[in-house]
């Protein structure tokens, strides 16, 4: 009987050329053309050895392989993995984990043998497999759902059988670092190494998940799903629940604002036969932006969704709440068309006479003093005992 388990597809897809993973795949190409001058030299010089060699060994081993079928497995997962991370996290961030990956891949691999195997002290490790591992440890969190296209062979006596399946990156990786944890603990236990560095490719590994969640790569790839997933919303017809994958990239993060106003605006698509509850949803939005201190984009949301023609219809405390914080701004327009817009829509509120009151002072404030002074007639009229007579600007005394 005969298994085998190949991935061969990464479904990423790829933005910028990997140039870190060509040069370091072109670096184990010389290297392993250079080594066939005297194969046992180099690996007995650059080889890692556990009881102890050089400082230098510590990289230099990743780029010593033992055979072209070595050599070419290794860089057919570096390549298949390594240039889709590299994508996401740059070259720079790709070169350093490679190597700080490969380092703690070889720590883990000397603790053990140290630990359970001392008399393969003196036996160099060489490869860039625990390198890969931390790329794919790396991978496993950065892009835990890209799913992982996988090919399988399966051979009983004479009947061969063969095809291929589809997984999410965590659910394939994941079952590869259990097969090699499982390999280290039972090679290990028997104190009998298979000549496999089963531990260097389990260090590398949790060296990779650990510098991808301190690195807060978790977090970017929930924001990179969760922003696929809004967008495939908005754009196949399904606006409102676009609109709260949106709100829910503003709560993760809330330093774009990108995300706050594609809600807005999907929101407003969704809702865009019902003005009234389009109304509430914009309101409840600008509440929640001048709550959160984003003053500046509470404005900007306002004039763009609540100024035209086709505006919903914004509730009571919605409107005060954008005009006063307008009007302590300075932000004269929005000031003045959202006091208007109570005075026009809300007469018999308590709201109308403060709205109707500040309005007047809007008004003077921008230099339209006629103006002003029609909406101070007006409101004297409708107000005469108003409470916020004594705060009146002299200039309306001076004019009557």
């Amino acid at each position: 009987m005969f298994f085998l388990l190949l991935p061969y597809r990464v479904g990423q897809r790829i933005e910028q050329w990997p140039w870190a993973t060509s040069a370091i795949i072109a670096v184990n190409l010389v290297c392993f053309g250079v080594q066939q001058y005297d194969p046992e030299a180099i690996i007995r010089t650059l080889g890692f050895t556990p009881a102890w060699s050089g400082l230098y060994t510590w990289f230099t081993s990743m780029f010593v392989h033992a055979s072209p079928a070595h050599l070419l497995l290794n860089l057919y997962f570096l390549w298949l993995f390594g240039a889709a991370l590299e994508d996401a996290i740059g070259p720079a961030r790709f070169a350093t984990l490679y190597l700080l990956g490969g380092a703690c891949a070889l720590a883990l691999h000397t603790v053990v043998t140290f630990a359970v195997a001392p008399e393969h002290l003196y036996f160099p490790v060489i490869g860039t497999s625990g390198a890969i591992a931390s790329i794919m440890g790396c991978f496993a969190v950065r892009r835990y759902r890209t799913p992982i296209k996988v090919w399988w062979f399966f051979l009983l006596l004479f009947f061969p059988r063969a095809g291929t399946f589809e997984v999410p990156a965590y659910v394939g990786l994941g079952f590869w670092f259990a097969g090699q944890l499982l390999a280290g603990l039972l090679t290990a236990g028997s104190g009998a190494f298979s000549g496999v560095a089963d531990w260097a490719h389990v260090g590398g590994f949790l060296a990779g998940v650990v510098v991808a969640w301190l690195s807060g790569y978790r977090r970017l790839e929930d924001l990179e799903v969760l922003a696929e997933e809004a967008d495939r919303y908005e754009s196949g017809g399904m606006p409102g629940v676009a609109a709260s994958k949106y709100a829910r990239l503003a709560d993760v993060d809330p330093d774009d604002p990108t995300w706050r106003q594609r809600a807005v605006a999907a929101a407003m698509q969704a809702e865009a036969a019902d003005p009234v509850r389009a109304g509430e949803r914009l309101g409840s939005m600008l509440e929640a932006l001048i709550a959160d201190g984003e003053r500046g984009e509470a404005l900007d949301t306002y004039r763009r969704w609540a100024t035209g023609p086709l505006a919903p219809p914004l509730p009571e405390r919605a409107l005060m709440g954008i005009a006063a914080l307008a009007d302590g701004a300075d932000a004269h327009d929005v000031a003045g068309h959202a006091y208007a817009q109570v005075v026009e829509r809300m007469p018999e509120t308590r709201s109308a006479e403060k709205a109707a009151f500040r309005l007047a002072h809007v008004y003077l404030a921008s230099g339209d003093r006629e103006q002003a002074m029609e909406v101070w007639r007006a409101f004297s009229s409708a107000y005469p005992r108003s409470t916020w007579m004594p705060m009146a600007d002299s200039a309306f005394f001076l004019a009557e």
